[in-house]
């Protein structure tokens, strides 16, 4: 079994987004990962920073660490991520086996 954790972050600010895309880069090079993980910053359509974020962990422990962790990082009020943000998160068995994937969690901004 594969746990994967994503997000689409939005954000007030260039700089807010860049310091939590870090704080996530850090967690990922801390963390058992299953395959590369992603953190990418990107532009919303209406010119808003926003954060991609794709991560496969290899145990749950490590997955569910960094869902808590993801709270801190984001922040809250002015801090934290603006309408129309999302993350999840899902245990994936079709990366070892057959199965389709299971949401487990999930946040809406």
């Amino acid at each position: 079994m594969v746990y994967a954790a994503q997000a689409f972050l939005i954000f007030r600010n260039t700089a807010r987004r860049d310091g939590v895309q870090g704080n996530i880069q850090t967690k990922f090079s801390q963390s058992a990962m299953y395959g590369t993980p992603e953190a990418i910053a990107i532009t919303t359509r209406a010119g808003e920073p926003a954060l991609s974020v794709t991560s496969r962990f290899i145990n749950q422990a490590d997955r569910d660490q960094f869902w808590t962790d993801l709270d801190t990082f984001l922040g809250t009020g002015v801090n934290g991520p603006i309408a129309g943000s999302r993350a999840w998160t899902h245990d994936c068995p079709h990366d070892e086996a057959v199965g389709a994937c299971v949401l487990s969690t999930e946040r809406t901004w």
